[in-house]
């Protein structure tokens, strides 16, 4: 197990140094160039941040954008379908509300007052919970088909009452945690190595995320949700699943690694979303675990490149007794 870690964690720091030395190098021919540098107060790329939620039940989405990084919103490329788009510049401070909180009346005028009385000017609200049930009456025909969706909420009455307030709606869209999905099409869900279903201890199945023929369905209920009046996406379990015995687990793996289709699944979305501002919860621990890359498929210098911002989720239950972060030993991660 340690020669194991030791080759992870060094294939890891070799993407690392290739990345850097990359960077390096475009830093270096742009220098070298005889055009204008650019000044950051006059960059063509959108400076503002727009906080992130997580995965999640303490949204980041309710702070001030420190913890979120913009990746850039466009992409250079030899393909003619590649357009820059331009968003708004609009800086998020936003609370999380489940399906079944704005179900109730009197909780989305209570939320509207906060954000007349507040900073708050944004909100994120369950399109799809990790229960795997989308939070309202969906017309996507597979959905119906399905029986995944559930009424926690009127989404047409209850966006509308928040747009009529100036309110920024983001709809967080759980992705590979689907226990509805998954179960309804046990050919597409993570097996176990004698062939039944993975489940996390409390039972849910999920996704296999190197299953493209799924990606469609996350990607429908997304288009819905931003012609009910969403503003933006928020993907959300946007990775593989790390609970349980990860030995026994079963992919259809076409020998790519867990990161790349993590990362294409979010260039598909990009690419089925035109113009429509996308983030990804990630977690925090990333930055500090080589297994934990490996294990969820969550490459931060990779996982931003097709969507806008990210949105860092740092649990102290990730955290071993005595880490050390940043040079800082951390002897009770969780008080």
């Amino acid at each position: 197990m340690l020669m194991r870690n030791k080759r992870k964690a060094s294939k890891f720091l070799k993407k690392r140094i290739i990345l850097t030395l990359l960077s390096v190098m475009l830093l270096f021919i742009l220098s070298s160039c005889g055009g204008d540098s650019l000044i950051p107060d006059e960059s063509p790329l959108p400076t503002d941040e727009i906080e992130g939620g997580g995965e999640h039940q303490g949204n980041e989405q309710n702070l001030d954008g420190e913890n979120q990084e913009e990746e850039n919103d466009t992409e250079e490329g030899n393909d003619e379908e590649d357009e820059l788009v331009e968003t708004e510049k609009f800086k998020a401070r936003a609370l999380y509300l489940t399906g079944w909180t704005v179900g109730i009346p009197e909780n989305v005028e209570k939320y509207i007052d906060i954000a007349k009385d507040t900073e708050i000017n944004s909100y994120v609200i369950d399109i799809k919970d990790d229960d795997g049930f989308v939070g309202y009456e969906s017309q996507i025909p597979e959905v119906r088909e399905l029986g995944t969706w559930k009424y926690k909420y009127d989404a047409k009455s209850v966006l509308k009452k928040f747009k009529d307030n100036d309110i920024h709606l983001i709809g967080r869209l759980v992705c590979f945690k689907d226990p509805q999905f998954s179960s309804k099409h046990p050919e597409w869900a993570v097996k176990m190595a004698d062939g039944s279903l993975y489940r996390e201890r409390n039972g849910a199945t999920w996704i296999d995320p190197y299953r493209r023929e799924a990606w469609p369905y996350i990607i429908n209920i997304a288009k819905e949700a931003i012609e009910l009046g969403f503003d933006e996406i928020q993907f959300d379990y946007v990775r593989f699943p790390n609970d349980g015995k990860k030995s026994s687990m079963r992919f259809n793996n076409d020998g790519s690694e867990k990161y790349e289709i993590i990362n294409e699944f979010l260039s598909y979305a990009k690419k089925e979303l035109p113009g429509i501002v996308l983030s990804a919860d990630v977690f925090g621990i990333i930055l500090e675990s080589p297994e934990d890359v490996e294990d969820i498929g969550q490459y931060l210098e990779l996982v931003g490149m097709d969507i806008d911002y990210i949105s860092p989720m740092v649990y102290p239950s990730h955290y071993a007794v005595g880490q050390k972060v940043n040079g800082v030993q951390f002897m009770t991660p969780d008080l």
